[in-house]
């Protein structure tokens, strides 16, 4: 139902401490009541989760037939 079409990094490079942002387009083939949840994870290592981290997450809705384009902006990688 839902494809992403595009994600750019409008400000590259950016220091991984920094507020990043993705430009993110994507196509819907239907209209959508629902919320559809986008989430930002940086993987920390390909073997395993234990260092990932989530570094935001939104929920768009309703969604209508088409393709859509937002920007979502997050906080940098927390290195505590």
């Amino acid at each position: 139902m839902i494809s992403i079409l595009n994600v750019t990094l409008p400000e590259n490079p950016t220091p991984f401490t920094s507020p990043i942002s993705f430009e993110i387009t994507f196509q819907s083939d239907v209209n959508l009541d629902e919320d559809v949840e986008f989430k930002i994870i940086y993987v920390g290592a390909a073997e395993n989760t234990e260092h990932d981290q989530l570094l935001e997450e939104i929920s768009l809705g309703p969604i209508q037939e088409g393709v859509s384009k937002f920007l979502f902006r997050v906080c940098g990688l927390c290195l505590t």
